[in-house]
């Protein structure tokens, strides 16, 4: 009939108390005999005349609260398995053969073709959970024994426990975990399986504990830094030590405090200087002295510790105008990478980094210096070279009267003869081999410029005159 029915055990009227006489589903939150059910199966009654009762049918187990309304309390309506720890009426079910109650609002339920016996919780559920504490302390020194120790919430008569460390298993099922070869960085927890009843989830973790573990260490400091200068330069020193945390420094010259306490010192030596620095470590337990000294430096300030660059210049000696002079420089003490400046008569006329120089030889007599800037440390970095002199290649003619000496260049000659230090006029002239005079002219006082541009190739005679005497010349045309 699909009906709830009670027998009024004094007057033995039977009354519908739930259901309508037509299978099916309907009615939550109202009337329950205005509900329809479909194969109602079991029931139970609890302490406050509560009806629970299994609509068999409708895969659900539903409760008529003593003002005759009715409610889903477990299932979907569909039959299945989907998972325990979670709302009773989301919870699919199958046929339900049994059903008890605990007396503290709990139902026990036969889920038939589920194979299982279900409990569904009463409202005062169980949160389980896990917390993890640490003795004897989460910062130790390598070596040091360390227990771990749980305490726990909701975790039922038989917990399952599982520790792990960075990861992995290391302890199953103890409520305490020890290791002495803890790592820095490690971490280390624990999860807890529940079989408490109305926990609302089967597995809960702890907190996370990270160990900082420190070496155990003898503390040692050394100082380095550059230790040969010039007189009056700076130098700063560093101390390197094996120690992170609480490290104190203390700098000496010459056996007196600095008062410098950073890991760094900078300061103008003096020639022999000696310096060191001591270490003391605060705040650390892991060290087996909490000292140290350093090495001992010593300190040269002088510049006779440091070579110092030399050049020297040579070349040809002579050259005729517009010819080619190529230099040397012979340097040492400058480095692989030197600079060289190249002087004529005063004025730079270029720079190199190679140890030559060319440049086309002009009128008059050449003053060659250079100066080199060397790249080795020093005091001394710039030298200055000898003097060299490049004279001008001349024909000289001492015998012309009035003249004491007259220079003739370049020859051979190219494009203009050149005659110089006529101290009184004289006349020229040119001839070819054959005797023809190919030109002529007067040379004044001073110095005087022959073209010869539209001269062939060949030999040519010059010829000097003045009123008592006469030189002859032969000049190549080039």
């Amino acid at each position: 009939n699909n009906r709830i029915r009670v027998i009024n055990p004094v007057t033995n009227v039977i009354t519908t108390i739930a259901g309508t006489g037509f299978a099916g589903y309907s009615g939550d939150g109202g009337a329950a005999t205005l509900a329809m059910l479909k194969s109602p199966l079991r029931i139970v009654l609890d302490s406050l005349g509560n009806i629970y009762l299994t609509d068999f049918s409708n895969y659900r187990i539903r409760k008529i609260n003593t003002s005759g309304i009715i409610n889903t309390v477990v299932g979907t309506g569909i039959s299945g398995f989907n998972g325990d720890y979670i709302p009773a009426t989301t919870a699919k079910i199958t046929l339900l053969i049994g059903i008890a109650l605990d007396g503290v609002g709990g139902i026990y339920m036969g889920d038939l073709q589920n194979h299982r016996i279900r409990y569904v919780c009463p409202s005062n559920t169980v949160v389980p959970s896990i917390s993890v504490s640490v003795t004897p302390n989460d910062t130790i020194c390598s070596g040091t024994s360390v227990t771990f120790n749980l305490a726990s919430l909701g975790d039922g008569q038989h917990p399952i426990y599982q520790w792990k460390k960075n990861g992995y298993v290391v302890g199953y099922n103890l409520t305490s975990y020890t290791d002495a070869n803890l790592s820095n960085s490690d971490v280390v927890t624990c999860t807890m399986t529940t079989n408490a009843y109305c926990a609302t989830m089967a597995n809960a973790t702890s907190n996370i504990i990270n160990m900082t573990v420190d070496t155990t260490l003898t503390p040692t400091i050394s100082i380095s830094g550059i230790d040969t200068v010039c007189p009056g330069n700076s130098v700063s020193l560093t101390a390197v030590t094996n120690v992170f945390c609480g490290a104190n420094y203390h700098w000496y010259v010459n056996n007196n405090s600095t008062g410098t306490t950073a890991n760094t010192y900078s300061y103008i030596p003096t020639n022999g200087d000696s310096i060191m620095t001591t270490l003391s470590v605060s705040g650390n337990n892991c060290l087996l002295t909490d000292t140290a000294t350093s090495n001992v430096m010593e300190m040269y300030a002088d510049s006779a510790y440091f070579s110092v660059p030399t050049i020297s210049v040579t070349g040809l000696v002579t050259a005729s105008i517009g010819t080619t002079v190529t230099l040397n420089a012979t340097v040492t003490n400058a480095g692989s990478s030197y600079t060289i400046t190249w002087m004529r008569n005063g004025i730079i006329m270029g720079t190199t980094t190679v140890p030559t120089y060319s440049y086309v030889k002009g009128a008059g007599i050449d003053t060659i210096s250079a100066t080199v800037l060397s790249t080795l440390p020093g005091c001394i970095h710039t030298a200055l070279s000898n003097k060299h002199t490049v004279l001008l290649s001349t024909t000289a003619i001492n015998n012309l009267v009035g003249n004491e000496s007259v220079y003739i260049y370049p020859n051979p000659v190219n494009e203009v003869l050149h005659v110089d230090n006529i101290t009184k006029a004289i006349s020229y002239r040119i001839f070819d081999l054959i005797g023809s005079i190919i030109q002529q002219g007067t040379l004044h006082v001073g110095n005087n410029s022959i073209s010869t541009q539209s001269f062939s190739a060949g030999v040519y005679l010059l010829e000097l005159n003045n009123d008592s005497s006469r030189s002859i010349l032969k000049v190549v045309k080039e």
